[in-house]
């Protein structure tokens, strides 16, 4: 899909390209063990290319949005990171991290997947986490590289931001307008299809102003089967 259906917008003579990296198990002879460790395991090219700004997003959501708006952000509060964040209902809330922010933005709390009980609020919604980050580039390898030395989920939302949000300078950028979608279960992929289909829909592919570019092989569509206790 990335590569068949993106590198046509990017131009090489210019010096623009897009890659995809498969897992190559480079560091160790484990895949990857959890979010964090999906960047460590690709530390290399990231030390190779040396960019400024890393942009991290989940590759089990459904996105249209403009990330341009959050690296301003970013680079204009003097962030060492920046959490993507979306309102959500309380009822959704242990499914995601809630992020708790003050009125610069800055993050002054982090819970990872919390009941109701054990959240307390005024609002009948939450900030939560998108799995959505802009980092300084020196600043996640020194966290990936410590995290890996470690005996933790490597995880972004478990490990990595509660720990940061002590000692640099993190905060949160809320997307209000645009759309996305956890597809993590069978139940969310559903949802995030119906979406597509009412006359107005949430997510529109014919947006001439927004165009989606994708790659169409000749493959059925999804289908989801009953298999004792669980579905495929």
């Amino acid at each position: 899909h990335i590569r068949l259906g993106w590198s046509t917008m990017f131009k090489p003579q210019i010096g623009e390209f897009i890659e995809t990296l498969p897992a190559q198990q480079r560091v160790t002879i484990d895949w990857y063990k959890g979010t964090a460790d999906a960047v460590f395991q690709n530390i290399y090219s990231i030390q190779q290319e040396r960019p400024e700004l890393i942009l991290i997003l989940s590759g089990d959501h459904i996105y249209k949005m403009d990330y341009r708006k959050m690296i301003r952000f970013h680079t204009e509060k003097n962030a060492d990171v920046t959490v993507g964040t979306v309102k959500v209902p309380l009822r959704d809330m242990s499914r995601y991290g809630i992020i708790e922010l003050d009125k610069g933005k800055r993050i002054v709390g982090f819970k990872e997947k919390p009941s109701q009980k054990e959240y307390t609020t005024k609002e009948d919604f939450v900030l939560a986490s998108m799995g959505v980050y802009v980092f300084n580039t020196d600043v996640i390898v020194k966290e990936v590289i410590e995290d890996a030395k470690k005996e933790t989920s490597h995880d972004f939302g478990r490990d990595i931001i509660p720990r940061i949000i002590s000692k640099k300078r993190a905060f949160g950028y809320v997307f209000a307008q645009e759309y996305w979608r956890d597809i993590g279960t069978i139940d969310a992929y559903w949802d995030a299809s119906m979406d597509l289909v009412s006359r107005t829909p949430e997510l529109n592919l014919h947006d001439s102003e927004w165009p989606i570019f994708t790659f169409r092989p000749q493959l059925p569509p999804a289908k989801i089967v009953l298999d004792g206790n669980s579905r495929h």
